[in-house]
């Protein structure tokens, strides 16, 4: 996704000859890490959050809540 976001930056840019056009552009990007970092990730490590639950819960759930205070800090 970053490849692709930097690639069509300065092609839009010049395509659309709009200054607002690279604001829009930073704010979609920003947008899409924030969505894959929140949606599409845990998705990914669910298998092993849950494997870490089981063998130690409150140690896992503390990970998580630094994890995911780090994300929206982030």
């Amino acid at each position: 996704m970053v490849l692709f976001y930097v690639a069509a930056l300065p092609v839009g840019a010049l395509w659309t000859h709009i200054p607002l056009w690279t604001i829009l552009w930073f704010v979609c990007f920003v947008a899409t890490l924030a969505l894959l970092q929140h949606v599409w990730l845990p998705r990914i490590v669910n298998r092993r959050m849950q494997a870490e639950m089981r063998l130690d819960p409150a140690r896992a759930f503390e990970r998580r809540r630094r994890e995911r205070r780090q994300a929206i800090i982030g």
